[in-house]
């Protein structure tokens, strides 16, 4: 890991704009990205910068996390949601929002999807539009969660459509 390629690293997005937080986070969690050739790293913040997220935001840093993972582990992530019926709109809206959707395993995108639509009902859609539900555990939040949510719906304390 030559230091020159750290320092200029650092120094693009310094110029960029990315206060301190975000650059503390990005060497704190995502330190493989930083330690990369200088050139291959200046080509994952031009692309995060060209899909619109803004260099003063967390989310940039995760983009950048999300975008520099392999060609092939994103086009696996891209087929999970497809599978699911997600169009290529609805992966780039959620990536938008939570680009951590493209950093989930696939198993665990599985399980959410399958738990939210086949035994919660909800639209397959709904789930692109509210993509941090992708982040909550499963055992630990979603299913306790919506465990309440069908006792709420089963005693008529709540309609259907509450969203």
């Amino acid at each position: 890991m030559p230091s020159v390629d750290v320092t200029a690293n650092i120094r693009l997005v310094t110029e960029l704009g990315m206060p301190s937080n975000c650059i503390a986070y990005l060497l704190k969690s995502r330190i493989r990205i930083v330690t990369k050739k200088h050139e291959e790293f200046s080509q994952i913040v031009s692309n995060v910068k060209g899909m619109g997220f803004g260099p003063r935001k967390i989310l940039f840093v995760q983009a950048m996390g999300a975008l520099s993972v392999k060609k092939t582990t994103w086009r696996v992530k891209e087929q999970v949601y497809k599978r699911w019926g997600w169009s290529e709109s609805d992966i780039r809206s959620a990536f938008r929002m939570l680009p951590l959707c493209m950093l989930v395993s696939e198993e665990k995108i599985m399980g959410v999807m399958e738990f939210l639509v086949n035994t919660m009902g909800w639209k397959s859609g709904e789930v692109a539009e509210y993509p941090y539900v992708l982040s909550y555990s499963l055992e630990k939040r979603i299913i306790p969660r919506c465990s309440v949510i069908r006792v709420l719906l089963l005693k008529g304390l709540i309609e259907e459509d509450f969203g």
